[in-house]
């Protein structure tokens, strides 16, 4: 096939493929807007259901040490600092990695509550404080608990 201006065509080539157009350019960045408003929230909601495990392991890890205390003294302590073995999850918010404290409150000869108030991190006002008593109880009575 014979053609009249070979360099035209080569023009014609090099022009349609210079870039992108200005509608191609607002389309992708619909598409992320898009996605980055399905994954952020989803991510925080997973931050949150993580931050509730840990307090969950820390206030019946608390618990547990409290019984043990219980059954070698008799009662009861307010201290953390009395409990027989180190806490892995930590009692106080001595670094920014840890999103509860905890404290022993309403102590009674026959029982007590372990609060686990959030320090940091994402906020989760529905479930703070995060409550467990002597009893078993556990606090606050929404899907706090559920996993």
């Amino acid at each position: 096939m014979y053609r009249k201006n070979p360099e035209a065509t080569v023009f014609q080539v090099f022009r349609s493929s210079r870039g992108f157009t200005l509608i191609e350019l607002l389309v992708v960045i619909a598409i992320i807007g898009i996605l980055a408003a399905i994954a952020i929230p989803s991510y925080q909601d997973y931050a949150r259901k993580t931050q509730r495990s840990t307090a969950m392991i820390g206030l019946s890890e608390i618990s547990n040490l409290e019984t043990a205390f219980y059954a070698s003294n008799l009662r009861f302590t307010t201290t953390l600092a009395n409990l027989p073995y180190p806490i892995t999850a930590p009692p106080t918010n001595s670094a920014n990695d840890y999103y509860y404290t905890f404290t022993v409150t309403n102590l009674s000869s026959s029982g007590y509550t372990i609060n686990g108030s959030k320090s940091s991190g994402i906020s989760d006002p529905s479930c703070t404080p995060m409550t467990l008593t002597s009893t078993g109880t556990q606090g606050p009575t929404t899907t706090c608990w559920s996993r």
